[in-house]
């Protein structure tokens, strides 16, 4: 389904021959949504790859030699292509092969610099304008940064955030507002990089597990808002407690964010089940409730 933020609605897509899956990485190029990969109901990874045209309401199937991905990969568009860091490698070829870049018009696949990570447990992917920004969650103690050129995948920089467990950061919550890179934790302190050392960011307190949103310098996560610029963090108390939820989608217009789904597990919600989409939420910076 797609809502329309100025009119409230939601409409229903035209349907697709994709198979049903979980866990694919989708990306937005500005034209198309692009849908890549996958796994089935007994955890296999699935192939293939669709893009989704919502000014026609219209799927086209992509047609890539390979492009499944793992659980918990992530994928960003550069403009010139999508980048997937935690493809599932080729049947035959390169066995490290898990970062690639594909052109969804052409469906040319590309291999680039492996990552070289397996044993993750997951990563978030974010472009900063000019390189892949990947940010590596996992059991360890520190967190890793990397910047990776978008046509290679060659490590153009790395920096360490010691101390910041990733057991702690949720990958959906990982942001880039520019150069920016934002890595919070809601219990304990996180960080933000950009050039240098990386420096602490205190601990969001927020109660709700929203993912990241950004508007202009702000990034939201559901009660609280980061003003990037200042380090500081500020309460943006929810308009009603039945929007309260956890894990919903939140998702950036640019100047508002639109934030639906989840399950009741909120502060105040009992786990009966998962939020009814009348219940989405427009927030906009400045603006009461």
């Amino acid at each position: 389904a797609a809502f329309d933020p100025e009119t409230g609605g939601w409409r229903l897509l035209s349907p697709t021959r994709f198979s049903a899956r979980a866990w694919p990485v989708a990306v937005w190029t500005g034209s198309e949504m692009v849908v890549i990969g996958g796994v089935d109901g007994d955890d296999r990874s699935l192939s293939g790859a669709a893009a989704y045209d919502p000014a026609a309401d219209a799927w086209r199937e992509v047609d890539l030699a390979w492009s499944a991905v793992a659980p918990l990969s992530d994928a960003v568009w550069t403009g010139g292509a999508v980048v997937v860091v935690g493809a599932v490698p080729p049947p035959t070829g390169d066995p490290s092969a898990d970062v690639i870049a594909l052109d969804p018009v052409e469906g040319f696949v590309t291999a680039l610099t492996p990552y070289g990570e397996p044993a993750r447990r997951g990563v978030a992917v974010r472009w900063d304008g000019d390189a892949v920004v990947t940010v590596t969650v996992d059991d360890a103690t520190d967190v890793v940064v990397r910047r990776l050129d978008p046509a290679t995948g060659r490590v153009l920089d790395e920096t360490t955030a010691v101390g910041v467990r990733g057991l702690d950061v949720d990958p959906n919550a990982v942001a880039t507002v520019g150069d920016i890179v934002v890595v919070p934790v809601h219990d304990a302190v996180g960080a933000l990089f950009s050039d240098g050392p990386p420096t602490d960011l205190e601990s969001s307190g927020s109660a709700t597990r929203w993912p990241a949103a950004v508007v202009g310098t702000l990034v939201s996560y559901g009660d609280v808002v980061l003003d990037v610029e200042s380090g500081e963090w500020n309460d943006a108390p929810l308009p009603d407690a039945n929007w309260d939820r956890q894990f919903p989608v939140a998702v950036s217009t640019g100047d508002a964010i639109v934030v639906w789904g989840g399950d009741a597990c909120g502060r105040v919600a009992s786990c009966s089940g998962l939020v009814h989409p009348d219940q989405t939420l427009i927030w906009v910076p400045g603006l009461a409730g």
